[in-house]
């Protein structure tokens, strides 16, 4: 299924008219990871709606969040709880393939007016990925689940 979705999206790139400007990585090794993310312009994170991306923190978005580069990120998981769509990010449905499409025009748009998304996402980062409000957040839970 992952083979057939990643073929999937590199179709739908092939017909945007942005095609020329996409890059699609699929999965990156850890060592091609940070060089990736600080070389693209729009970095995206396209995770479906499985109890795997359900269960985890949205790390990856902290990182590109902090990175001030303006994202796409799967609705999934709780990251509404840490984000506003098209104020820090773009969010799409991950069942929706059009969806992913447009939020990334949506984005390359935004990239090419040079938009207040990238400081309002470091500010997101800041406030909602810092690892010592999550250190925080994670102490507070366990003193009142014991």
């Amino acid at each position: 299924p992952i083979k057939a979705r990643a073929a999937e999206v590199s179709k739908r790139i092939n017909e945007s008219e942005f095609a020329d400007r996409i890059l699609f990585y699929g999965y990156v090794s850890d060592e091609d990871y940070y060089r990736i993310l600080m070389s693209v312009q729009i970095p995206c994170v396209i995770r479906d709606r499985s109890l795997y991306a359900s269960a985890g923190f949205p790390f990856k978005a902290g990182e590109f969040l902090a990175a001030g580069k303006v994202s796409v990120f799967s609705d999934v998981s709780d990251l509404r709880d840490y984000v506003t769509h098209q104020k820090d990010c773009f969010l799409y449905d991950p069942e929706n393939l059009k969806d992913f499409t447009e939020k990334v025009e949506c984005a390359i748009k935004m990239v090419l007016g040079q938009g207040s998304m990238r400081e309002n996402a470091i500010e997101t980062a800041r406030r909602c990925f810092d690892k010592r409000k999550q250190a925080e957040n994670f102490y507070l839970f366990l003193t009142h689940v014991t």
